[in-house]
């Protein structure tokens, strides 16, 4: 799954680098503004919440296991159709990640009473600054990401958060499963 991007300026018109398709996740961040940022956060056309923080992420399974993660996302299934709303360090502590159907419109607004200013990221890579009151939009692409998946998918993601994330290793001992399980097909 894919998600689509747009860019609006404040009096609601589309930036003229069109709409772009990302495949781990969208951010708005307050990159090197040495403030927090106010950004409203609408699902739907309706406010879903204001937060005060370096940012938010909205992203995709894909992007599950990347910038979303270490801000503290879920792990998300590749075949869970649904997009990953996360907060960037925000300043409440009851500003939770969020999962949503894939159908959902998000909008992302830096709110225009907002101290400090934002830069739009798609896929790490930096779409430029966001003033008060701009905002960008996403939703699901009508341009499907294609893969290439093993013949056993779930199979196959186990063994991947596990290898390769070390899903639920002890920093002290890295190399042994936790309660000594052990998984046959990871062999």
């Amino acid at each position: 799954m894919r998600l689509m991007y747009a860019k609006y300026s404040a009096d609601g018109a589309l930036n003229e680098r069109g709409l772009l398709n990302i495949t781990n996740e969208a951010c708005i961040h307050r990159g090197t503004y040495p403030h927090l940022t106010t950004i409203s956060c609408y699902l739907n056309d309706h406010l879903l919440t204001t937060s005060v923080g370096d940012g938010i992420i909205v992203g995709t399974p894909t992007g599950s296991t990347a910038y979303s993660l270490s801000a503290g996302g879920p792990i998300v299934h590749p075949l869970v159709s649904s997009m990953i709303v996360a907060p960037v360090c925000p300043r409440s502590l009851s500003f939770r990640p969020l999962m949503l159907p894939s159908s959902s419109i998000v909008k992302l607004q830096v709110h225009r009473q907002s101290r400090g200013r934002a830069t739009a990221y798609i896929d790490g890579r930096d779409c430029g600054e966001l003033l008060q009151g701009e905002c960008i939009e996403i939703k699901k692409s009508p341009y499907p990401l294609m893969c290439v998946n093993r013949d056993d998918l779930a199979a196959g993601w186990a063994l991947d958060i596990n290898q390769l994330l070390k899903f639920n290793r002890t920093f002290s001992y890295p190399h042994e499963a936790p309660f000594g399980d052990h998984d046959p097909d990871s062999e």
